[in-house]
């Protein structure tokens, strides 16, 4: 990755944790696609797809903790 990506990598990791929403950067990605930025897209789609592996992750672990009760 170069630096315009990697820029905004970290930049659309540090607005998800300030509140942005996945579907607010899924936009953002969308708005950078229309102006053929595809540096910028990198980053940014590679801060989704980390951020949502990460979301899928934990929410595996927090279904193996509890255990289902079958009746």
């Amino acid at each position: 990755m170069n630096d315009k990506a990697i820029d905004h990598y970290n930049l659309t990791l540090y607005e998800i944790e300030k509140g942005m929403t996945l579907s607010e950067a899924r936009d953002t990605l969308k708005h950078y696609e229309e102006l053929e930025e595809y540096e910028e897209c990198q980053g940014i789609h590679l801060a989704i797809e980390v951020v949502s592996f990460h979301i899928l992750t934990e929410l595996i672990k927090d279904k193996k903790k509890k255990k289902i009760k079958w009746k």
